[in-house]
């Protein structure tokens, strides 16, 4: 079974979620864009454009770091199921109990950060 086709949760795929990512990505990057072309019009000086770029760059932060945390969940999914498929084919190089359990709770960890981050 091709791990891109296992479900992560209710009916969405590993690759649902890698398309989920990449559609986001373009989404914000567009998103401030426009922002940026919103704000052009109200630098008048080197003072207001000080004031600005701050709050993109927090906007464009956040933005990075939710797409990472996004990536670093689907990366930890994949290899679990990988290693289930390995598991059920026999193959010796499966993931232990224990591994998994950490990569569980690692990628709850990067859950818990987007979810913060979104607050």
């Amino acid at each position: 079974m091709n791990t891109n086709e296992i479900k992560v949760f209710d009916d969405k795929t590993l690759a649902d979620l890698f398309k989920e990512i990449y559609f986001n990505s373009i989404d914000k990057r567009e998103k401030i864009q426009n922002l940026i072309e919103d704000l052009r019009p109200f630098v008048k000086t080197i003072g207001d454009a000080a004031m600005l770029v701050p709050i993109i760059k927090e906007y464009m932060d956040v933005s990075v770091k939710n797409d990472e945390a996004l990536l670093k969940m689907a990366q930890i999914v994949q290899r679990l199921t990988s290693s289930a498929v390995q598991a059920d084919s026999g193959n010796d190089t499966a993931l232990s109990e224990e591994e998994k359990r950490k990569l569980i709770e690692e990628a709850q960890k990067y859950y818990d950060q987007v979810v913060e981050e979104n607050k």
